[in-house]
């Protein structure tokens, strides 16, 4: 163990001491030159990383402003809603989703994620599906995590856990409770099945997110949201 110490010990001492050594080639060349008296042309500097655009939330006053001019303009058709809708929100927030979010997938099963902006556009192109253009669609300020077992063959989540940088993040509220699934041949399960709301907060980009879903018997399945991810979430 001492001897491998004393190795890589000296071999960082070499690299700190020589740094030619891990230089380019195109470097070397041109200390060359320098050497030589030919000109040298200074090096360019590099390019800085494209930034991200800044982060921004959407307020309920202008996503109700945006739904209420796209409804206007649509003239009752819900696709066109949702084209218009996601047109001038996508101008403020590039990074907006209408759809919810996946998370996590499993045979049979899906975990979503949707904001308040998403819930909120999803509930207003029902409205103008069911032709009630004047129904006042509620707006919620959480996030919501919906579990939602699609075939017999879904894993059976019983709880789910949100964390933050490490630290669990405590619900709001949550529906999600045993539900029974039947198939056209009469084979039925219970498993669970509901909506699980976080503040919105929680989601935040700048730090790690990770979405737990436990199921009854097996293997947890873990979905760490990305921080483009973090971004749609509206």
């Amino acid at each position: 163990m001492k001897l491998l110490l004393s190795f890589v010990s000296l071999m960082l001492l070499i690299s700190s001491a020589v740094p030619s050594l891990a230089q380019p080639e195109v470097d070397i060349a041109r200390r060359k030159a320098a050497a030589a008296g030919h000109p040298v042309e200074p090096t360019p500097a590099p390019k800085p990383a494209p930034k991200r655009p800044a982060f921004r939330r959407l307020g309920e006053d202008e996503v109700r402003a945006i739904a209420a001019q796209a409804m206007k303009d649509a003239k009752g058709n819900p696709d066109r809603f949702v084209t218009l809708a996601s047109r001038a929100i996508l101008e403020l927030v590039p990074a907006f989703s209408f759809e919810p979010l996946f998370v996590a997938h499993a045979p049979g099963l899906g975990v979503v994620v949707a904001g308040p902006a998403t819930n909120f556009m999803i509930s207003t192109r029902e409205s103008i599906r069911k032709m009630e253009p004047d129904r006042r669609v509620p707006w919620s300020h959480d996030v919501v995590v919906l579990v939602l077992p699609t075939t017999i063959e879904a894993p059976d989540i019983e709880k789910v856990v949100l964390m933050r940088d490490g630290s669990i993040v405590s619900p709001v509220q949550s529906t999600l409770a045993p539900a029974t699934l039947t198939t056209a041949m009469g084979a039925s399960v219970v498993v669970h099945r509901g909506a699980i709301t976080y503040p919105l907060s929680a989601f935040d980009p700048g730090a790690s997110v990770v979405l737990t879903a436990i199921p009854a018997t097996g293997h947890n399945i873990v979905a760490t949201i990305s921080q483009d991810d973090l971004q749609k979430i509206q």
